[in-house]
């Protein structure tokens, strides 16, 4: 187990004895856990002991606490550890430092990884905390369905699978709406609508005039509720989601460069080039390279782990 979580973790600590069922994501039948961006789900009873860090994670967590406890760490300051009790749900956005231990001899817990994409907006905008979860559940009951219908050779399986698929989807949506307050649901909705329409059409020249036009705000309060709601100004949001969709593009394409920056909005590959490094740290071909060597690794310990 402690292996094949190593591309995602930092600093992994954990028993041999513990046991971890994964979904398959990758199954024909769950391509709608697929397409929202999910990176992993696993129910995992942990024994004996577990310590996991991450740095500066890319991805969010999500972690239902079924049976047993832990500690959640959020800072170098002993004051801000957080007990994490059997019901309690973990929400571990990205990029925020964390460190979680086990307490005692064995916890089991549902895990997600998500990825740090539009799908999971929500998340973003949180600080690592912990909660009473609402829905674990019906995630539960919805991860061992899926889990039992992946076993089975017979025609119904399949339309079984899309329907755990859905409804774990469904109770994912459920738990992190109550992330949400009433004040600011509907200003949120205009924004991710808007958003929407921007990812969709990222090779117009969008300016915060015509955007703030189209929630029927001015262009100064579209800044405030831009960086409130979102943590981006508005051109600030603009470009990170060229980016992202251009990141998408690298691994999923063998478009040239200078066709994913006409296709993200850019005039040319050079000013792509600088945008794209200053927001990821290397050039787009690095990012391209660095994304197939990591693959390559995950296969080949996924391999090595017995998983295929």
């Amino acid at each position: 187990m402690a292996e094949s979580l190593q591309y995602l973790i930092d600093s992994l600590s954990v028993s041999p004895k513990s046991e971890r069922r994964q979904l398959h994501l990758s199954h024909p039948d769950a391509k709608v856990l697929k397409e929202k961006d999910i990176v992993m789900a696993a129910l995992c009873v942990l024994r004996e002991k577990c310590e996991i860090s991450r740095n500066d994670p890319g991805d969010h967590a999500l972690i239902f606490s079924l049976e047993g406890e832990a500690t959640l760490y959020i800072s170098d300051s002993p004051r801000k550890r957080i007990p994490i009790k059997p019901g309690h749900l973990v929400i571990l956005p990205a990029h925020n430092r964390h460190k979680y231990v086990m307490e005692g001899k064995e916890w089991k817990v549902i895990l997600f990884y998500l990825a740090d994409t539009y799908s999971w907006r929500l998340i973003r905008d949180s600080k690592p905390h912990v909660r009473l979860a609402l829905a674990q559940n019906e995630l539960k009951a919805a991860l061992e369905g899926f889990l039992s219908e992946t076993l089975r050779n017979e025609k119904r399986s399949s339309q079984a699978i899309q329907h755990y698929s859905e409804l774990i989807l469904l109770n994912l949506d459920r738990e992190l709406d109550m992330e949400e307050s009433n004040s600011s649901q509907e200003m949120k909705h205009h924004l991710y609508q808007l958003w929407g329409s921007v990812s969709a059409d990222l090779a117009h020249n969008w300016t915060v005039s015509e955007m703030a036009g189209k929630i029927g705000i001015s262009s100064q309060h579209f800044y405030k509720v831009s960086a409130r709601y979102c943590g981006y100004k508005p051109v600030e949001m603009v470009a990170r989601l060229r980016m992202q969709q251009a990141q998408e593009y690298l691994i999923g394409t063998d478009y040239m460069v200078k066709s994913i920056a006409r296709l993200v909005g850019y005039s040319d590959s050079f000013g792509f080039s600088a945008a794209f490094k200053r927001h990821t740290g290397c050039s787009p071909k690095q990012f391209r390279e660095k994304y197939h060597q990591q693959c390559a690794q995950k296969h080949k310990q996924e391999n090595e782990d017995g998983w295929y």
